[in-house]
């Protein structure tokens, strides 16, 4: 049988306050809080690392292919994050490649290159294969306008710099070498 979080067995409504029945539904009267939510989420933890007071800030030994997280204080908003292909939403996440560490914008990664998904409290993005970045070149992501499920938005935006390394997905090596 059916149970609920504390444990009783869920069966056809019967005669009690709040609970009708029709041959096809069950419906329910309930009654919400009163608190509203007015605190706006913010960023708990990053990768690469976003924390300039973290002395190893900036990462400089990112893959080419990195699975970049944001993680929040709360459930947010997946329609602030998430386009409807599944993209990072433009304009609120922003990949810039730049011209060295603190330097101008030399391209911004185009979103359609990049998947992202709603995990926890917070999200994922990464490259669509065949996309890599670019090897020993340093890179900046812009988290902003994300909301929670209150609508309450992020108060500032994150920005922070990283640099890649020169290792892409593959085969690097493999043992036994020969020809068997």
């Amino acid at each position: 049988p059916l149970k609920d979080l504390g444990g009783l067995t869920l069966t056809v409504c019967g005669p009690i306050a709040g609970c009708g029945s029709t041959a096809s539904y069950f419906t329910w009267d309930f009654t919400t809080g009163n608190e509203v939510d007015e605190i706006a989420p913010y960023i708990t933890d990053t990768y690469p690392l976003s924390d300039p007071l973290d002395p190893a800030y900036p990462n400089r030994n990112v893959s080419r292919s990195p699975i970049f997280t944001v993680d929040f204080s709360e459930s947010i908003d997946a329609t602030t994050v998430i386009d409807g292909p599944g993209h990072p939403l433009a304009g609120n996440i922003i990949l810039e490649r730049l011209d060295g560490s603190g330097g101008t914008v030399t391209l911004t990664i185009d979103n359609t290159l990049m998947s992202a998904v709603i995990i926890g409290n917070g999200f994922r993005f990464s490259l669509i294969d065949p996309s890599l970045l670019d090897e020993f070149t340093w890179y900046r992501i812009t988290v902003v306008n994300i909301e929670d499920l209150c609508g309450n938005a992020m108060a500032e935006p994150l920005i922070w710099e990283f640099q890649t390394n020169d290792n892409a997905p593959g085969v690097r090596s493999w043992s036994p070498k020969g020809n068997n």
